[in-house]
């Protein structure tokens, strides 16, 4: 797969870098804490709606396997950060069942909610590679 970064804004202080992926435009903006617009949301919320989303769509996956309503459930996501390193220790999955959900259903759901590609990428992320092309040669490249 391949995705095309672009910035639509020509001037020096833009703030939006938009994403073109198959048919569809993945929008980005900052904060207007950032000098910003704040008309899309920043790429670090879009990352962390990816988790949420993803995840999600497994627990509403599990639900429709067994013919479970998805009535009454909610699923929430929260994190904190930490103020040195400006990293999330912690991601948390909260589901909240109404009585009546079957107990026998309880465990296998975290299970579910964690076959979530974007989790199982971030518990073994891949190696990043960044590359500076100038008339078609390679003049800067650098892995971690």
């Amino acid at each position: 797969m391949e995705m095309k970064i672009v910035f639509p804004e020509n001037t020096e202080k833009g703030h939006k870098v938009h994403a073109l992926v198959g048919n569809h435009t993945i929008k980005t903006d900052q904060p207007k804490s950032y000098g910003a617009d704040d008309s899309a949301p920043a790429p670090f919320l879009l990352f962390l709606g990816a988790i949420g989303t993803c995840s999600g769509w497994f627990l509403l996956r599990f639900l429709e396997a067994r013919n479970l309503s998805v009535e009454g459930i909610e699923l929430t996501m929260s994190t904190k950060m930490d103020k040195e390193t400006k990293m999330l220790p912690e991601i948390k999955f909260t589901v909240k069942l109404p009585e009546s959900f079957p107990e026998k259903y309880r465990k296998p759901l975290i299970s579910a909610i964690h076959q979530c590609a974007v989790t199982r990428h971030m518990l073994t992320p891949p190696t990043f590679k960044s590359e500076v092309e100038v008339n078609g040669e390679i003049v800067v490249s650098k892995t971690h």
